[in-house]
C-alpha cells in the first residue's frame, strides 16, 4: 500500500467542504476529500434547487393554462403537468441513475 500526503483532508463534500477544497486546490495546496454521497450536498442535489425548479415549473404551467387571458392561443399543444415538471423530475432522479439510463442529461459532477 502506498501512502499519500496532503495539505488538507476535507471530510464531506457539501457546499462548504466542496468550496473549501476547490479554493485551496486552486491556490496550489494538495487536497483530498472524503464524501460518501453526493458532491454538493443536499441543497443542490435534492432539496433547494430541485424544489425551486418544481415551484417555477408549476407557476409557469398555471400561467400557460391562462394564456388566453393574455391574448395567447395555446390550444395547438396544451401544456400538461407531466411535461412541465420534467426538468425538476430529472434533477431529483437522474443523479441516482446510471449515466447510461439518461444520456441526454447528467449533473456536472458525473464525468
Amino acid at each position: 500500500m502506498t501512502t499519500e500526503n496532503f495539505d488538507l483532508l476535507v471530510v464531506g463534500g457539501g457546499k462548504a467542504g466542496k468550496s473549501l477544497a476547490m479554493d485551496l486546490a486552486a491556490a496550489g495546496q494538495s487536497v483530498a476529500m472524503v464524501e460518501r454521497g453526493m458532491i454538493g450536498g443536499t441543497c443542490i442535489n435534492v432539496a433547494c434547487i430541485p424544489t425551486k425548479t418544481l415551484v417555477n415549473s408549476a407557476r409557469l404551467l398555471a400561467l400557460t393554462r391562462r394564456a388566453a387571458e393574455f391574448g395567447i392561443d395555446a390550444t395547438a399543444s396544451p401544456p400538461s403537468a407531466s411535461t412541465c415538471c420534467a426538468p425538476a423530475r430529472r434533477m431529483w432522479w437522474a443523479p441516482w441513475l446510471p449515466a447510461s439510463a439518461n444520456p441526454s442529461w447528467r449533473p456536472a459532477w458525473i464525468w
